[in-house]
Parts: C-alpha cells; structure tokens; sequence
C-alpha cells in the first residue's frame, strides 16, 4: 500500500516519524485516554508518487536505526526513537527528511510540507488529504532553495 503522508511527531514522550493515508485516524488512535498529540510536521507526496513515502521512511530507518526502540518480542526496530537519545529531537528528524527529500530530484518535485497553520486541520479533518489535492497552493509550502 502507498501513502501520501509522512509526519513526526512527539507521541507519548517519544519523537516519531510515519507514514500515513490520513492523519485523522492515526492520531484519533493516538489521542485515545484524552492524550493531545499532533505532529510536528506534515509532508504530502503528490498524487501518483507515494512512493516517495515509503523511500523517506526506509532511509529514515536507515539513519536512525541504531537510536530506535527495538522491543523485545520483534528484531525489527519500531519508529519510535529511543528517549535515551534525546539529542534526537523534532528539528533532528525534521532535517533530516527534508535533506532526504532534497538530495533526490524525484522527491524534491513531488513531496511538499504543509503550512504549520494547516497542521492542527490535518489531524481533525478527515478529508485532509482530498483538501490539499483540491488546493494544493493553500496547504502547501516549498521549503526547500
């Protein structure tokens, strides 16, 4: 399955990155017990390049591996990383998926973040992502030079 969204966030302590098809129900579930987590930022691949999220997430993992909880019942690392390393922060993450996304022509077309006002929408409308498609001009800023 491909997804169109890429976020990191702060989630119960713990800085995360994903990918998602909608953030309404990813953070419904994560808000559950009245939390209020929402994401520190927001990035949409353009409609036909979904793809591009899947790579970011891979290269993520890739950097971050050694810094990520690896529970014990699974080998493979989840997306959260571990509080011990707390030099890995928000802006951490956030840097470095846009140096990801701006090393590759492909993804440096097709993948853009959205505005910090839009945030806060992205996670309470379920039509999110159908928005930004319609008015991708509102939504969305280039971030990179």
């Amino acid at each position: 399955m491909n997804f169109s969204l890429i976020y990191n966030a702060k989630i119960h302590g713990k800085e995360k990155f994903g990918i998602s098809e909608e953030m309404f129900g990813r953070f419904k579930t994560y808000n559950k017990g009245n939390f209020n987590h929402r994401p520190n930022n927001v990035w949409v691949c353009d409609e036909g390049y979904e793809e591009g999220s899947t790579h970011i997430e891979k290269s993520l993992i890739s950097f971050l591996y050694d810094f990520l909880e690896n529970p014990n019942f699974n080998s493979e690392p989840t997306e959260y990383v571990n509080p011990e390393f707390i030099h890995i922060n928000s802006e951490y993450i956030k840097n470095l998926i846009e140096t990801i996304i701006c090393e590759s022509p492909q993804l440096k077309s097709t993948v853009r973040r959205v505005k910090d006002e839009y945030i806060n929408e992205a996670i309470s409308d379920p039509y999110f992502l159908e928005n930004v498609r319609l008015y991708p001009e509102k939504y969305l800023e280039d971030y990179y030079k």
